[in-house]
């Protein structure tokens, strides 16, 4: 089991980042992890990458000061997830300490502002 306490601020929000985009009916086949320099630090960061509808948007999810490490950490919490190997109550504070949770309507606007429609939440 991977732990709250495990996971680095930078990939608790990818984490979240991806759940937001999932919330919005968004596939998981059009969600990456996209390393990049962010253009306002100027420092290489987390990308919550969206591609679909022929555009892209990124939500800046935190610095990577070891790229090495960061994939590494990505491969395996991803990973851990995936086989719930995270604990749902770790999953649910990671999701409510977000800033994408708490001002979700800054997120869809941006989203809505390229261009992109949200499909809307999946079925349950």
């Amino acid at each position: 089991m991977i732990r709250y306490k495990d996971i680095s601020a930078t990939v608790r929000r990818f984490i979240a980042a991806h759940e937001a985009y999932r919330k919005m009916g968004f596939s998981a086949d059009d969600i990456y992890a996209e390393p990049a320099i962010d253009g306002l630090t100027m420092r290489l960061s987390c990308f919550a990458l969206l591609r679909t509808q022929g555009k892209e948007f990124r939500v800046c999810c935190g610095p990577i000061d070891n790229h090495p490490a960061w994939e590494e950490e990505h491969r395996r919490v991803t990973t851990a997830i995936a086989a719930k190997e995270v604990s749902q109550t770790d999953l649910d504070r990671i999701w409510r300490e977000s800033e994408v949770h708490l001002r979700p309507g800054l997120m869809v606007a941006a989203i809505v502002a390229k261009g992109i429609l949200p499909p809307g939440p999946p079925p349950n």
